[in-house]
């Protein structure tokens, strides 16, 4: 479960969600209670030992987090795990008993391409392959200044470096609409591109981590679809002067 920090309505409602919650479920379900938006400091309504007070009589696991600087969300999951570990240790939940919500993998056979989610599973398997035959044999020969980019959160062997890589396409097609004629551009798509460009731009620079090759890409197709819009603005403007004329 989880309630904003900053709107007082949302931590007040958690005592109905947990008796839904538990009514519906098996009464020893680990339930972790999330303080969400914590980089709001500023807007804080509820302090943090009122989360913590709550999750204490009512036996649950506690944390505040922010999605926006990533602290304390990798944490949320591992502290959950923790304690439904400790539960199985104490037998409280029987790893052989499916009504507890647990299941031991592997719990499937191996995978082909046609066999229910088997290709997104083959396709993870090829991709850490990729990843482990780059570590062994690329790695090592990268000069020191790029082996950091190369384990990097947003390096190579993630889809931070290769979505953007993808979207320098759109940069490419853009430059070479630069010699088409007004009055073949759409400005409703350039106008579209440009806002959404600009927007992404400054987006990369609010994750973390910080993604300076995805907001490069976009400040380029950002700039290249602004360059048509002001050709197609400037094109309509020299048509009606043009019409204007004749008559």
């Amino acid at each position: 479960m989880n309630y904003f920090h900053f709107r007082r309505d949302t931590f007040n409602h958690l005592t109905s969600w947990l008796e839904d919650a538990r009514q519906h479920s098996n009464s020893n379900m680990v339930i972790m209670l999330i303080g969400n938006k914590s980089d709001l400091e500023a807007r804080r309504e509820v302090k943090k030992e009122e989360g913590e007070q709550f999750a204490r009589e009512n036996g649950l696991v506690f944390m505040e987090t922010s999605a926006k600087t990533a602290a304390n969300v990798e944490e949320a999951f591992i502290d959950t795990a923790k304690e439904i570990y400790r539960k199985i240790q104490e037998g409280v939940f029987d790893i052989n008993n499916e009504a507890n919500g647990i299941k031991l993998g592997p719990q499937h056979p191996p995978s082909s391409p046609s066999s229910p989610g088997g290709a997104p599973r083959m396709a993870s398997a090829l991709y850490r392959t990729l990843c482990k035959l780059g570590d062994t044999f690329v790695y090592p020969i990268l000069p020191a200044t790029a082996k950091p980019v190369w384990n990097h959160a947003a390096g190579p062997k993630t889809v931070f470096f290769w979505a953007p890589t993808i979207k320098w396409v759109i940069v490419v097609a853009g430059l070479a609409d630069l010699t088409r004629p007004a009055d073949k551009l759409s400005l409703r798509q350039n106008t579209a591109l440009t806002g959404t460009g600009f927007v992404w731009t400054r987006y990369c620079f609010m994750i973390v981590p910080k993604n300076y090759y995805l907001a490069s890409v976009n400040f380029f197709v950002g700039c290249t679809s602004f360059v048509q819009v002001t050709n197609k603005a400037n094109g309509q403007i020299t048509g009606r002067e043009n019409a204007a004329f004749s008559h």
